[in-house]
């Protein structure tokens, strides 16, 4: 069957720069793991609170910080929003859906 958790991070508020809990307004984005990936989070998917307002880069930081293993796999892992391949710059919207895929080799 399918694992999910909620996670609740500590993160650097963007306006008063003080670390711990989110104190601004945050949203829930969905991620996704595909392939071994799931094995690598030891899970399919997972919801992960990130700052209102964030691009897809720094949800992706904000991600690192409890999946440390994908850290080193960032520059091979392909990331779709939706159903698209997206940009790190990409503006963010509560209750998106962020895909990670494993490198595809093609013969």
């Amino acid at each position: 069957g399918q694992i999910s958790e909620k996670v609740w991070i500590g993160t650097q508020d963007k306006l008063s720069g003080e670390s711990g809990y989110l104190t601004s307004e945050s949203m829930t984005l969905h991620f996704i793991f595909w392939s071994y990936f799931a094995e690598v989070a030891g899970m399919k998917e997972t919801e992960i609170e990130v700052p209102e307002g964030a691009t897809l880069d720094e949800a992706l930081e904000v991600f690192y910080t409890h999946f440390p293993p994908f850290r080193a796999l960032k520059n091979s892992t392909l990331v779709a929003v939706g159903v698209e391949y997206s940009l790190p710059t990409q503006l963010l919207r509560p209750k998106d859906s962020v895909s990670l895929f494993p490198p595809v080799s093609g013969g």
